[in-house]
C-alpha cells in the first residue's frame, strides 16, 4: 500500500495468548474497511515469559511468528474483504512500551487489542488511555466475546 491514498496502519495486539481468531478477525476487517495495512504485534511479556532463557526465548518467537503468519493467511482467506499488507512483529518487553515504540515507528493509525487482560495492578481501560495518551491515536478492544469464525 503507497501513495497519498494510504491512510496508514492498523496495529493489533495481542500479549500473554490473549490474541483470538474472532478479535484478529475484527481487527482485519478493521483494517481492510479504512484502506489500512495491518500489522500482528504478539508481545512476550514478563509476567508470562520471563522465566525463559535467551536460547528457548528464541525458539518461541520463532514458532511464534511461524504460528501468526499462518493464523493471519487463515483470517484474510476467511474475510470477503482484503488487507493489501499485513505483517506479523513478536517482541518481548512490557506491552505499553512495546506498543507505544511500534506505533511511533510505524506512523500507525490505530490500534486494537485483542482480548486484553490487566497487566499486574493495571486494568485494561487504563491500559487503554495509557496507549492513547502516549500514543496519540485510537485505540480499541477487539470484542472478546465474539462468536468463533465459522
Amino acid at each position: 500500500m503507497s501513495g497519498p491514498d494510504n491512510i496508514g496502519e492498523l496495529i493489533y495486539v495481542s500479549w500473554g495468548g490473549t490474541g483470538r481468531g474472532a478479535a484478529l478477525r475484527a481487527a482485519y476487517d478493521q483494517a481492510a474497511d479504512a484502506d489500512q495495512s495491518l500489522t500482528y504485534l504478539a508481545i512476550l511479556d514478563p509476567p508470562h515469559f520471563a522465566d525463559l532463557d535467551t536460547g528457548f526465548i528464541k525458539l518461541v518467537i520463532d514458532e511464534l511468528e511461524w504460528l501468526l503468519n499462518a493464523h493471519m493467511l487463515t483470517v484474510a482467506e476467511a474475510s470477503y474483504k482484503q488487507v493489501e499488507t499485513t505483517r506479523v512483529i513478536v517482541r518481548t518487553g512490557n506491552v505499553d512500551d512495546e506498543v507505544v515504540q511500534l506505533a511511533k515507528a510505524s506512523g500507525a493509525q490505530s490500534i486494537v487489542l485483542g482480548a486484553p487482560i490487566a497487566i499486574g495492578d493495571t486494568s485494561v481501560d487504563e491500559l487503554v488511555a495509557a496507549l492513547r495518551r502516549h500514543t496519540g491515536i485510537a485505540v480499541t478492544v477487539a470484542d472478546p466475546d465474539a462468536p468463533p469464525l465459522t
